[in-house]
């Protein structure tokens, strides 16, 4: 839709990368309802987006997972990026990250979503691939362009079997984790009929 509005002159040059950060962010997966190269088409017309938010609850800012490193416009100097993928992808992607342990996070996600066997892997790229920098309290994304992903760019796996082995202990943990509260709540024993729910209605 975005990308016919912008063909179509619906949206003005001036609007165009809010409108495109605006997509981007609120878009759990955005290529899979539009190609990469659409995508590039339209951030290479925007111009370089950076779009950081400082989240706040109670009047106090939240710390970010993972500290945002800022940066005065399009990089100007190679950056050293990683993504969490599935290991059949090769890498090839937008959205990459400045911090290994968030693309070994989204690495491990991916079995909750499919059956893909989960990968990271390091790319160095220069200054002008970067399209846009968006960072929140959960994240800093760094999209790039991926035709500029080839030859010292080209993504490379990153220690492939350390990984799975940090995956299989996370797996674990989280296996251990459940049977505990699983025990807590047998122990505990079943509410006394009449006893409201969580959500505040009667059972």
């Amino acid at each position: 839709m975005l990308y016919r509005l912008w063909r179509a002159g619906r949206i003005a040059p001036i609007g165009l990368g809010e409108a495109v950060a605006a997509v981007w962010i609120h878009n759990r997966s955005p290529v899979s309802g539009l190609s990469m190269s659409r995508w590039v088409e339209m951030y290479l017309a925007a111009g370089y987006i950076a779009q950081c938010v400082d989240v706040r609850r109670d009047g106090e800012r939240v710390k970010p997972r993972y500290e945002h490193i800022h940066f005065d416009g399009q990089p100007s100097h190679p950056l050293t990026l990683w993504r969490g993928t599935s290991i059949r992808a090769g890498g090839r992607g937008m959205s990459w990250t400045l911090h290994v342990g968030e693309a070994e996070e989204f690495a491990r996600g991916l079995p909750m979503l499919d059956e893909a066997v989960p990968a990271v892997f390091q790319t160095t790229v220069p200054g002008r691939a970067v399209l846009a920098v968006f960072c929140d309290e959960r994240e800093q994304e760094v999209v790039v362009n991926p035709h500029m992903l080839r030859g010292r760019a080209t993504p490379q796996l990153v220690d492939h079997d350390a990984l799975q082995a940090r995956l299989r202990d996370a797996a674990a943990a989280a296996v251990e984790r459940r049977r505990r509260l699983s025990e807590m709540a047998i122990a505990a024993g079943p509410e006394p009929p009449g006893e409201p729910s969580p959500g505040g209605g009667a059972t």
